[in-house]
């Protein structure tokens, strides 16, 4: 009897079996990037116009307000956060830029910043209840947006402001080099946004404080600092997104945006980051963003029921999410998020992505001054 011997434990393994391993990691890791190119050439197939330039400016131009909070709001998450007033800020920031257009007493530009300055202190509020007072995150921003719309309601009784300064419309519906003036800042938000997640070492100190808020506050993060500064760049993207939305009507609606603050949340999970914090990529944010707008776009052109609108966006949001868990448990994580180590022996805190000079050795076992947080 010829006796069995097992497989050697470094017996290279098939291409196939390698082959099969690699794609099923690449489909879990960027099953929406898949889903995004699917339902591209689906659409396009489907209907002609939909890969025309003026489709596809268009397009971009009606999702520029909740892209451009959708970028901060990537922020907030990452830090572990949660925020529900950017809808109030939307809407008082909608009003503002349109009252201080009917007096010909400032410019555009001018009223653009104070809109941008309201939603900053908005968010500092937000900030400090939640990082000071301790209120969990979901009450503190319902509260400050439903105070911020209400006042809103309050100061114009629930009736449009009609902007009178034919200049503050510009903002809206000017174009330069034939991309409108709301595309643009779209564009240059998120890569703004890319570069400082990925770069800077704030974008670092926001993954490790969103992977373990005391870990990073004993290394010695500013943690109450940096997750308000993150609700403060949130308000500031909603009063700029309300200022757009005011220029784009000439008229300042205190009732507009109900609901856009879960628009802005959906658009960022769809893209596969994780509530939880510590986890995920703007490129994610800018996917899911792609997905949702493909969708409604392509009920629009083909003329489908509105109504399913809502069940479609729900199951992609459910099979995002459902995606990402599986992909961790199959060990799979986001390739993307930095790898850092915060030690209480270094500088600044923390070693660069990919600097494994104060990580344990597979000799050393593990140091106890070093912690992996994502």
């Amino acid at each position: 009897m010829t006796p069995q011997t097992a497989p050697a434990p470094n017996e290279p393994r098939s291409i196939l079996a390698r082959l099969s391993t690699g794609s099923r990691s690449v489909g879990l890791r960027y099953g929406m990037v898949l889903l995004l190119a699917i339902l591209v050439v689906g659409v396009s197939t489907a209907e002609s116009s939909f890969l025309t330039q003026s489709n596809l400016l268009n397009l971009a131009l009606q999702w520029a307000p909740v892209a451009i909070m959708a970028v901060p709001m990537t922020l907030v998450v990452i830090a572990g956060g949660f925020d529900l007033s950017v809808g109030g800020t939307y809407a008082a920031a909608c009003v503002l830029y349109a009252y201080l257009g009917t007096g010909g007493h400032w410019g555009s530009s001018e009223a653009l910043l104070v809109c941008a300055a309201m939603g900053a202190v908005i968010g500092l509020i937000n900030g400090l209840l939640i990082t000071v007072l301790d209120v969990n995150p979901f009450v503190a921003t319902l509260g400050t947006g439903y105070i911020v719309r209400g006042l809103a309601l309050v100061a114009t009784g629930g009736i449009p402001v009609i902007m009178t300064t034919t200049s503050f419309t510009n903002l809206g519906s000017d174009s330069v080099g034939g991309v409108p003036i709301p595309v643009w800042i779209l564009l240059a938000s998120l890569v703004v946004g890319a570069f400082v997640l990925s770069r800077t070492v704030y974008g670092k100190q926001i993954y490790a404080v969103g992977g373990g808020e005391e870990a990073s506050r004993l290394s010695g993060l500013k943690t109450r600092t940096l997750r308000t500064s993150t609700y403060a760049l949130a308000g500031v993207a909603a009063g700029v997104s309300g200022a757009i939305i005011a220029s784009r009507l000439s008229t300042g609606d205190s009732t507009i945006g109900a609901g856009i603050e879960l628009q802005v949340i959906t658009v960022v999970l769809a893209g596969g980051i994780a509530l939880s914090g510590g986890e995920g990529a703007m490129w994610r944010a800018a996917v899911g963003l792609g997905v949702l707008a493909v969708l409604g776009n392509a009920f629009d052109l083909m003329q489908l029921s509105t109504f399913w609108q809502s069940v479609v966006t729900g199951a992609v949001l459910i099979a995002a999410i459902a995606l990402d868990r599986f992909g961790k448990r199959q060990g799979l994580a986001d390739q993307t998020t930095p790898t850092m180590f915060i030690s209480t022996s270094s500088g600044d805190g923390f070693t660069a992505p990919g600097d494994r000079s104060t990580a344990p050795s597979s000799n050393e076992g593990p140091n106890p001054t070093d912690k992996e947080l994502v």
